[in-house]
């Protein structure tokens, strides 16, 4: 929260975030003996985000004043202009963004950063259930406000 790039908005997706280890489903973290918890996994957390949960409460957020580069604002036109809310999908990957960032500065392990008009390519041989990479993130960021399946760079259905 007190990291000087967190806006409202992304405020707003943290908390969402945190929700959808209440309400995101499966995949679920295990307990001792390898069964399924209450808690959603953290990608499935990220997805939950946006579309269980952001795109319910933006409508009652005021709009932010927040911006990313030049660059990226065009990006985000591009990648939401054919989302049925246009406006809630920007700010969600806007969000989204700053949060991947904010990941990828505190925990960079010489990742490249994340952007908007990359994809992560690096897929685990099974579903993940920890962080996966800032990227990573990002793309389920994408995928959820766009109402697409979840990224396989997390995601690996049996």
């Amino acid at each position: 929260m007190r990291e000087p790039t967190t806006t409202p908005d992304s405020l707003a997706l943290m908390i969402c975030h945190e929700v959808g280890h209440h309400k995101g489903g499966k995949p679920y973290f295990p307990d001792g003996d390898g069964k399924d918890t209450w808690a959603s996994a953290e990608g499935a957390a990220d997805y939950y985000s946006i579309r269980g949960c952001f795109t319910r409460i933006a409508s009652m957020m005021k709009t932010p004043t927040a911006r990313l580069s030049e660059r990226d604002e065009a990006l985000l036109e591009q990648t939401c202009a054919n989302s049925t809310k246009p406006t809630v999908c920007r700010r969600a990957l806007q969000s989204g963004a700053l949060m991947a960032r904010l990941q990828w500065n505190v925990f960079s392990n010489n990742q490249p950063v994340p952007a908007l008009d990359a994809e992560e390519t690096n897929l685990p041989p099974a579903t993940l259930l920890g962080y996966p990479s800032p990227q990573c993130r990002l793309d389920t960021f994408r995928a959820s406000a766009l109402l697409q399946e979840r990224p396989a760079c997390w995601y690996r259905p049996l």
